[in-house]
């Protein structure tokens, strides 16, 4: 496990702890379990963690612009800025999305 997960692991761990557990997952790992109070905070905590995984992960995605894989600019809200090569250069694959900017959608390069 990586220290990004072992947070996630004490995030969930101590939303029960404090009792600040989300309502609707701690009734979901509840009814999971049974009503096993044991089994319903290992429940928990995997379901929660889960969830903190998936909403890290769709922050990340958020974070990362398109690249146009076709006229290499990556796009803002703004429209074109700027040459991927300079883009890819301060960034390694993991943090690169490739797609088709609008212009290529309409057959119109830039």
């Amino acid at each position: 496990m990586n220290a990004q997960e072992e947070q996630l692991y004490e995030q969930a761990a101590s939303e029960v702890l404090n009792k600040s557990a989300v309502p609707g997952l701690m009734s979901k790992a509840y009814s999971d379990a049974n009503g096993d109070k044991d089994k319903t905070i290992a429940k928990y905590i995997r379901l929660r963690v889960k969830q903190l995984r998936t909403e890290r992960d769709r922050q990340k995605n958020a974070a990362i612009p398109p690249v146009c894989g076709k006229c290499l600019y990556y796009y803002t809200e703004n429209g074109p800025v700027n040459l991927c090569k300079t883009y890819c250069a301060k960034h390694n694959k993991e943090t690169r999305r490739h797609g088709s900017c609008p212009d290529i959608a309409l057959n119109k390069q830039p």
